[in-house]
């Protein structure tokens, strides 16, 4: 008896369901844009700060100016991820996600023209609005997936991001200051690329995502059943919005042949089982619903009694899925419990994003290692290279073999490793006076380690469909943890980069303060980690 109740409740499909990869392949190319468009300045940003005159020259005061930018995107996006996620139940997920990548060309491309600080801060935050609606893209990932082949579905978010990193900062470094770093008889004769040296990253990154679009528009197909008219499922109001166009108190003939040509056409789609079970079911529910609150105040006949229990029933299941919308999630510990996880991974690993490139293109005098745009760009590339290689063959082999709980510790851990080398790498340069052979070799370690953390990102992921109440609930899932996500990643640039400016102002623990702080961090996510399940029953 033990043994069967472990059995039903841990299943190991013994076959892998093949993922449809036409859809999946659009999905997760439309989670590009957030990367790219996340991380193209950076190569850059320190210097157009700079470049805006709102430091007055002082390169300290840099780290400051360059977090909020860095923060807005984020914070935009923290508040418009759920709305976008929420839109989705209801209109559908195609048309949500469409509208990301098409004003996300537009806002890009007006980042690069701007010269004064207050209009880079205004289309920031614009990017981050069109960059809300990408939960969505995980709510069709998990609709398009199962039990046996989730791992791979999801792993395919980590190999993007490292996709999206890795053109973006290569985009920012390469492109950006074409007239230092190009030929003038090339790009570098352009007025108005040397009027806005930082314009041809941007837009690139703005070409890049309207290409997407276009992809997605020709070949994204609805993954919602209730807006996907191809689909083999009778969506739940259906019914409702049939009776409530046919229903007349006056002709009750006309009333039961709607109801009969309804039946007709959702038997052609659902069967004969499908609507046997839902006119039992409503009957029941209006059983003992009419006798508590709506009690007969005449007699109906057979066709009034179903007509009146399937409204009692939609109503009812609506009732419900608002309870689960708005309610649930928000005292849910199988919700709240992946959500804080994946919320204070999303911080770490934002922190560090946004610690690397001012670290490395600050002088080596004031604690860092005195890179130029360009080599950032270059160094950037190669690491973000190496973490798609591993993404794409390592990450689900590596969950299959020792389990999501594990792989999930694992890339949480990997932050210590990646702080505490980034720590030393500055302390080596400064105490040498240039990037000696031992810095680099730190350098390596933290590449390494950086390598490793789509691991947690995966695994978070599928903690999160773990915990969803029902799979009606799951796009307002996804866009609730998706918000937390975002709100952390809006917090950390502006926490770490001021950090980071008042620890090298002040030399707070030899300017190292931001580090520390995210190691003392990067522990409470491992003590967090503690407290989640060993074993997802659910997928």
């Amino acid at each position: 008896m033990e043994q069967s109740e472990q059995g039903s409740d841990n299943p190991r499909p013994r076959t892998v369901t093949p993922l449809p990869k036409i859809q999946v392949f659009i999905v997760i190319l439309m989670q590009l844009t957030e990367p790219i468009s996340a991380t193209v300045i950076f190569p850059f940003i320190n210097q157009l700060v700079l470049s805006t005159g709102v430091t007055n020259g002082d390169e300290k005061k840099s780290g400051y100016y360059a977090g909020i930018i860095e923060s807005v995107f984020f914070f935009s996006e923290s508040l418009t991820t759920m709305l976008w996620g929420h839109a989705s139940d209801r209109y559908g997920r195609r048309t949500i996600l469409l509208l990301g990548p098409l004003g996300l060309a537009v806002v890009t491309s007006l980042f690069g023209l701007s010269s004064k600080y207050w209009t880079l801060i205004l289309f920031r935050s614009l990017q981050g609005v069109f960059n809300g609606n990408l939960g969505v893209s995980k709510t069709v990932l998990a609709e398009l997936s199962d039990a046996t082949n989730m791992a791979t579905a999801f792993s395919f978010t980590s190999v993007m991001w490292q996709v999206g990193v890795t053109i973006g900062t290569s985009l920012g470094g390469i492109l950006s200051n074409p007239a230092e770093h190009w030929p003038k008889s090339t790009l570098g004769k352009a007025p108005l690329l040397r009027s806005h040296p930082y314009l041809l990253p941007c837009l690139a990154t703005g070409f890049i995502s309207f290409s997407i679009f276009i992809v997605a528009f020709i070949g994204l197909k609805e993954t919602h059943a209730r807006h996907d008219p191809n689909s083999s499922k009778v969506p739940p109001c259906a019914a409702s919005v049939t009776l409530k166009r046919t229903k007349s108190p006056t002709v009750k003939s006309n009333r039961w042949m709607s109801l009969s040509n309804y039946w007709t056409k959702a038997g052609q789609k659902a069967g004969s089982e499908d609507q046997a079970s839902l006119v039992a079911a409503a009957e029941n529910t209006s059983a003992s619903y009419d006798s508590v609150t709506r009690p007969f105040t005449r007699p109906r006949s057979t066709s009034e009694d179903t007509l009146v229990a399937i409204e009692d029933f939609q109503t009812k299941n609506a009732d419900l899925q608002r309870t689960i919308t708005f309610r649930t999630l928000l005292t849910s510990e199988d919700v709240l419990r992946p959500l804080s996880s994946l919320a204070l991974l999303s911080f770490l690993e934002t922190s560090i994003s946004v610690l690397i490139p001012i670290t490395y293109t600050t002088s080596i005098a004031n604690g860092g290692l005195g890179l130029t745009a360009m080599q950032l760009g270059t160094l950037l590339s190669i690491g973000g290279a190496a973490g798609l290689i591993f993404s794409a063959i390592g990450v689900p082999p590596l969950i299959r073999h020792f389990g999501v709980w594990k792989m999930h510790f694992a890339g949480m851990s990997a932050l210590i490793v990646g702080f505490s080398s980034i720590m030393m790498a500055c302390l080596t340069a400064k105490r040498a006076g240039y990037a000696d052979k031992t810095t680099w070799i730190f350098v390596a370690i933290q590449y390494a380690s950086y390598i490793i953390l789509p691991l947690g990102f995966t695994t978070s992921q599928m903690f999160v469909v773990n915990g969803a109440p029902s799979r009606d609930a799951l796009g307002t899932t996804t866009g609730m943890v998706q918000s937390a996500r975002t709100l952390a990643r809006t917090v950390a640039p502006v926490c770490v980069m001021s950090l980071f400016s008042i620890s090298k102002e002040y030399n707070i623990v030899h300017g190292q303060l931001s580090y520390v702080v995210c190691l003392l961090i990067t522990i409470c996510g491992l003590r967090n980690i503690l407290e989640l399940p060993r074993e997802l029953n659910r997928l």
